[in-house]
């Protein structure tokens, strides 16, 4: 994987923990959003991508039959 070293692991609640953080911080510095958070964020994004993209793959590889495979891939790729 292109991003691996997120600061974010994989599972929603590490996302909803980040961003809670994130959040937090900006609210501490008094609505100024600084570099650090920005990137923080970007990397939220990325992390809910790379979820999505295991998500789509999970529901194809337990596709039961040829045409419930065929449904699917046509939905996420087609």
């Amino acid at each position: 994987m292109k991003n691996q070293n997120l600061l974010v692991d994989d599972n929603v609640e590490s996302v909803k923990r980040r961003l809670e953080t994130t959040l937090g911080n900006i609210k501490f510095q008094k609505g100024q959003v600084f570099w650090d958070d920005i990137e923080k964020l970007e990397h939220c994004i990325k992390t809910l991508e790379h979820m999505r993209t295991k998500y789509k793959l999970l529901k194809i590889k337990k596709a039961k039959n040829f045409w419930e495979w065929y449904k699917l891939i046509n939905k996420y790729y087609g």
